[in-house]
C-alpha cells in the first residue's frame, strides 16, 4: 500500500474498535494491537474512549488540525461496544453478559447526558426541542410533493468541475464565516 499520497490529503481514519471482529475477540486474532500497526505505514495512531463523545471529538479535531497543517492521516482507535450482533442473523451469544452490562452502564448518550446535567445545562428541554423539530421537519417532508421519478440520477454525479463546499458557519468543525 502506497500512503505517501495521504501526505498532501487530509485524512482521518477512524477505527470502531469494539473487540470483536464478527464473534472472535481481538485479543485471539492480533499478536500486535491494531494500533500500533500504523506506525509500520508511518500513520500516527492515537487511542480515545469511544463512549466518552467529548474524547471522540477532542481526537477527531486534533487529527483534523494535524492533516490540514500537512501533517498527513492520523488514525483513530475509539474503544467501544457493539451492543448487537455482527447483522441481523447474528445474536451475539458469544459475548460474555457480564461484558455486555459493563458497556451498557457506559452508555456514550447517557453519560454526556449526565455531563451535561452536571454542568446545569436542561438536557430534557433540549431534547424535547429537537424532537419537535425532528417531527416538524417530518411534517413538512411528508406534506411535500413527490418527486419526479426522472429526476432521481440528478445531482448525483459531478458534471464538469467539482466546486468546493466552501467554509460555512459551523463554529464546532473548526470552519466558521467571517
Amino acid at each position: 500500500m502506497n500512503l505517501a499520497g495521504l501526505r498532501q490529503v487530509p485524512v482521518i481514519f477512524v477505527l470502531e474498535h469494539n473487540g470483536y471482529a464478527y464473534s472472535t475477540p481481538s485479543a485471539l486474532q492480533y499478536a500486535i494491537d491494531p494500533i500500533e500497526r500504523a506506525a509500520t505505514y508511518g500513520i500516527p495512531a492515537v487511542t480515545v474512549d469511544g463512549n466518552d463523545v467529548e474524547a471522540v471529538f477532542d481526537a477527531a479535531r486534533q487529527a483534523r488540525e494535524r492533516a490540514l497543517s500537512g501533517g498527513g492521516p492520523t488514525l483513530i482507535s475509539a474503544h467501544t461496544m457493539r451492543m448487537h450482533g455482527h447483522g441481523a442473523h447474528d445474536d451475539a451469544s458469544y459475548v460474555p453478559a457480564s461484558e455486555l452490562a459493563r458497556w451498557a452502564a457506559r452508555d456514550p448518550l447517557e453519560c454526556q447526558r449526565t455531563r451535561l446535567r452536571e454542568l446545569g445545562i436542561d438536557v430534557d428541554a433540549i431534547e424535547r426541542q429537537e424532537r419537535e423539530d425532528v417531527e416538524q421537519a417530518a411534517r413538512e417532508a411528508l406534506a411535500m410533493p413527490a418527486p419526479d421519478p426522472g429526476t432521481v440520477l440528478d445531482g448525483v454525479f459531478c458534471e464538469g468541475e467539482a466546486v468546493t463546499l466552501g467554509r460555512g458557519d459551523a463554529p464546532w468543525s473548526g470552519f466558521a464565516a467571517h
